[in-house]
């Protein structure tokens, strides 16, 4: 299905819902010949979105009629009826880095690489980003366009606005359209489909900030709701959503399951000052939780739809894009227009989130605190949540070309790197030396970073291409770094330079200092490898309270990696108290601590990305990974011996490794700030 605005209405619409930097007229964005290509009969009786904008538009409040470029308080709320009791919801995923780096990909080398041979040929970055916007986004879009009053809940990276906005001026009308009539609930808080509970609080921080201002620039507003990619959630997430104006996490119920295994759960929580809804969750409820249980009735939730966004408009899978076909979409969209319009009929709101939530509240449902939860992902079942990203191999059976430490502490030490080098260039800006091409080779090289930190590079079933997406993208980041500290220290006329994240300074060093070589110690705890094949060495220096633990490891018996027994590596350390104590991502400055006993576990372990490298063994007894060297995830088993883990199994089969990790006995102060300064807040000096 496929569904245009006539020029006249779009004329209409331009005046009324313009910004003022805006350089699309009205004549541009749908003339007459165009509409009358893209037009077509929508499937049974739904209206046409000529009918359904008119509708839309006379609901708008009068005050509101030019809302120009606004946040998400000037869309048109739906009235809130608290006898309303049934509810259709939706959380549409909309990947445009499904396939990372496209089916003909390029190569580290200069060349490129066909997934499927001549069929993906031409069908590079660009080309399939294109595909996505035109033949998945926009169908599911237009379908809820079609129907006034209904609403869907669209999350996508702001990648695909920059895409929509650099090359279809006539979608990112209709996006307009959709998002400040209320049609669609527009939710986004990352540039790029980052793993970011991986990473520095300070990379998601600015993939939200550059994020928002595309939003904002493009006169969309964005929703407070929060949902991402992979479905990477937390409590730590849940305070980076409150210190940035968001307000409801749609937190994924398979995560929930993960940590509460068929317990009971509740319409509303409340988390970290936001609130939390658990989805999919359906429910029917003949009578609300207290204290809304005589507030008129029971509660009646379906979700219509929470998954990749292409599993609707096209079902199989991008990475089949070059064998699509229209009808197969078409079918499957008329499918759900059907159940959504069978819902409505049946007295359902086909509802975005924010309302639905507001009805709660209008209802006198109340927010529960939210049990305690872990860091973790939307399918933790089956990727092991957040280890498929950090250590865990690609579940395509045969798949050896992964190395998620390797890339993943690559990625790591490039940002920390890129930084670094900012630091420079605001001292070059306060000294007034800057050189005039700085800050665009700065914002160039951290759009490189958000990139590489895709989660698809490393899981979870990368391609050869995708790998390389990672590699192309860090390489660029390295090499922008060397340039601009070569010019930056020039203009400040300055040697060498000590950068120091946690003061944000820089400032002039003579000479690099080469540090001590720590002294061979005894080990301090009873830790062990297991890498069959490999020869393995642990070696302890330092103490009596800080120690450095390197790890090495050689050549795998099979070089190829496609012996999975062979190609894993596991380090062992003891654990000591029932309890998870560890920083949660996006919360760099705290430690929490969780009692097992308070969770009722899917499994028997639980996977932890630990992005500032810390972890508490008990009894005063911390582990930082040294995420530059090695970073994958910590794995917790909840049955069995009491240990910690660090679990790769795409561990270098030909090369072996270097891993290295600071053990400290002490308190919880310093174990924080020995993380701090080691990973999230370190000095670099170059």
């Amino acid at each position: 299905m496929r569904i245009a605005i006539s020029s006249a209405l779009a004329g209409v619409f331009l005046v009324l819902t313009s910004c003022g930097g805006s350089d699309t007229t009205a004549d541009a964005a749908v003339d007459a010949a165009a509409a009358d290509q893209l037009r077509a009969d929508v499937p049974g009786d739904a209206v046409s979105v000529d009918q359904a904008v008119t509708d839309a538009l006379e609901t708008l409040p009068e005050d509101a009629a030019q809302p120009g470029c606004c946040d998400r308080d000037c869309v048109p709320k739906p009235k809130v009826d608290a006898a309303q009791r049934k509810f259709a919801l939706s959380m549409f995923h909309f990947n445009i880095q499904y396939v990372v780096g496209g089916l003909d990909a390029d190569t580290p080398d200069g060349g490129t690489l066909s997934m499927c041979g001549e069929p993906c040929e031409g069908w590079t970055d660009d080309a399939l980003h294109d595909w996505y916007v035109r033949k998945v986004f926009e169908p599911v879009m237009d379908l809820y366009l079609g129907h006034p009053g209904w609403t869907g809940t669209f999350e996508f990276q702001g990648l695909l606005l920059d895409v929509v906005k650099a090359r279809h001026p006539d979608l990112l009308e209709k996006m307009r359209q959709a998002a400040q009539t209320g049609a669609i609930e527009m939710v986004s808080i990352h540039y790029s489909d980052q793993f970011f509970e991986a990473f520095p609080r300070h990379d998601l921080q600015l993939s939200t900030d550059w994020t928002r201002k595309l939003f904002l620039d493009a006169c969309i507003p964005l929703s407070g709701v929060v949902f991402n990619q992979e479905g990477q959630a937390g409590e730590g997430k849940h305070r980076f959503m409150g210190e940035n104006g968001y307000e409801i996490s749609v937190f994924p119920v398979n995560l929930y399951k993960y940590y509460h295994w068929q317990e009971p759960r509740l319409p509303l929580y409340t988390d970290r000052g936001v609130d939390v809804v658990i989805g999919p969750d359906g429910m029917d409820l003949d009578t609300l939780p207290p204290p809304a249980q005589g507030a008129g009735g029971g509660l009646h939730v379906t979700w219509t739809f929470f998954d990749d966004g292409d599993l609707l408009a096209y079902p199989p899978s991008p990475y089949l894009a070059p064998f699509y076909t229209d009808e197969e979409g078409a079918k499957n969209m008329n499918d759900y227009r059907v159940k959504l319009e069978k819902l409505a009929a049946d007295g359902y709101r086909i509802s975005g989130i924010s309302n639905y939530v507001a009805h709660l509240k209008a209802m006198g449902v109340e927010a529960k605190p939210l049990p305690p939860v872990l860091d973790g992902t939307w399918q933790p079942k089956d990727t092991n949540s957040v280890h498929r990203w950090l250590g865990g191999r690609s579940i395509v059976t045969g798949a050896a070309f992964e190395r998620d430490n390797t890339i993943r502490t690559w990625h790591y030490r490039s940002r920390t790197d890129l930084h670094a080098t900012s630091l420079l260039a605001e001292a070059a800006t306060q000294a007034g030396v800057l050189p005039e091409d700085a800050p665009s080779r700065l914002e160039d090289a951290w759009r490189h970073m958000l990139l590489a930190e895709v989660s698809d590079v490393t899981g979870i079933t990368p391609w050869m291409g995708e790998y390389y997406y990672g590699v192309i993208h860090a390489t660029a980041v390295d090499d922008l770094v060397a340039s601009l500290r070569q010019d930056l220290l020039a203009a400040l006329g300055w040697k060498h330079a000590r950068a120091d994240i946690a003061a944000g300074t820089a400032e002039s060093l003579e000479a690099i200092p080469v540090p001590d070589e720590p002294l061979p110690a005894a080990a301090p705890l009873d830790v062990s490898i297991d890498a069959p094949s490999r020869t393995t060495d642990l070696t302890w220096l330092g103490g009596p309270d800080l120690f450095t633990l390197r790890v090495e490891f050689g050549p795998s018996i099979d070089p190829t990696g496609k012996d999975a027994p062979n190609c894993k590596v596991t380090l062992s350390f003891p654990r000591f108290e029932e309890a998870f104590i560890y920083t949660p991502a996006l919360a760099e400055d705290e430690v929490v601590r969780h009692d097992m006993k308070d969770f009722s576990f899917q499994l028997p372990e639980v996977y932890l990305p630990l992005s500032n490298g810390l972890i508490g063994l008990g009894d005063d007894w911390w582990v930082v990974k040294v995420c530059g060297k090695v970073h994958v995830a910590a794995r917790i088993p909840n049955t069995g011996d009491p240990l910690i883990q660090f679990v790769d199994e795409t561990a270098d089969p030909v090369n072996g490794d270097s891993w290295e990790l600071k053990v400290f006995h002490g308190s919880q102060a310093d174990a924080l700030a020995l993380a701090r300064t080691t990973n999230t807040h370190p000095i670099v000096e170059f």
